[in-house]
């Protein structure tokens, strides 16, 4: 139904927050976004299930993933046996309680100038309709690596982005989306004529996996995550500002101790 019954106002608010992502309640958002726009048809037992399941929200990829993250890999001491989700808090508070041991899980430093430096050369790819990793997120920090190589033009000497229209999360099937393994295989091939030849990629096209007579392929071209979107910034969810920021010297290194990790926020020397 394309009218103004088809959610309740209530479920338009609902709505809205999935589509901001995770806040405190009073502005201040805990990640540079959610569920992207053009994702809705991919919610489906990833946030959302029907009416009649009596398991929702627990049998969700979201809340099974979010779940058992926070009780066994978030904090050095794991909470309660009894724990559930709802017993986290989206404060500002506990955001930062998550932070000590973001530096084993997540790759956040946007200084890449060691990669750079021995030839390295990286090419990121993402859908913009990605139901799993709102996609907002990577775009802010390949921002990050832009402003830290120097600006874009410096960037594009060993990194690329490419943000593909109408792609859900990695290759999930069953959806009028980008054919994502050609996007893969395409983006191998050009990674390794980069790195091996020095022909650094430009513009890909991509089949739709389900073509159309005026849509048979969308052609891509890397990001400059410096410059507006296309679509405005409320078209991309992106007209507010979260708590963090990408930033060098967050990453952890570790190395076992028995059952114990020992870690550091230097690089251990190679021995």
């Amino acid at each position: 139904m394309n009218d103004s019954s088809c959610l309740t106002p209530a479920q338009v608010r609902v709505v809205r927050d999935i589509y901001l992502g995770p806040s405190d309640g009073h502005g201040r958002y805990l990640y540079p976004g959610g569920e992207p726009y053009g994702s809705e048809l991919a919610w489906a037992l990833v946030a959302i299930d029907p009416a009649a399941d009596r398991q929702w929200p627990q049998d969700t990829k979201a809340y099974e993933a979010g779940e058992s993250w926070l009780k066994y890999a978030a904090y050095w001491h794991d909470p309660p046996a009894s724990f559930q989700l709802k017993d986290f808090h989206f404060t500002v508070a506990a955001f930062r309680t998550l932070l000590p041991l973001a530096g084993i899980y997540d790759a956040t430093d946007p200084v890449l100038s060691a990669f750079r430096n021995a030839g390295g050369k990286l090419i990121i790819w993402q859908g913009w309709a990605d139901e799993n990793l709102p996609p907002t997120g990577t775009v802010d920090y390949y921002k990050a690596v832009v402003r830290a190589a120097g600006g874009f033009p410096a960037s594009q000497a060993f990194t690329r982005l490419y943000m593909i229209p109408n792609q859900y999360h990695c290759l999930d099937g069953g959806f009028p989306e980008v054919n994502g393994l050609t996007a893969t295989q395409d983006m191998l091939a050009a990674l390794i004529r980069w790195a091996e030849h020095g022909t650094a990629p430009g513009t890909f096209s991509f089949p739709v996996a389900q073509p159309a007579a005026k849509l048979r392929a969308i052609t891509v071209h890397p990001l400059n995550p410096l410059r507006p979107p296309a679509g405005g910034a409320r078209g991309l969810n992106t007209r507010y500002h979260w708590i963090g920021r990408f930033q060098a010297g967050t990453e952890l290194w570790c190395r076992a101790d028995g059952m114990d990790l020992a870690c550091r926020h230097r690089r251990p020397p190679v021995s």
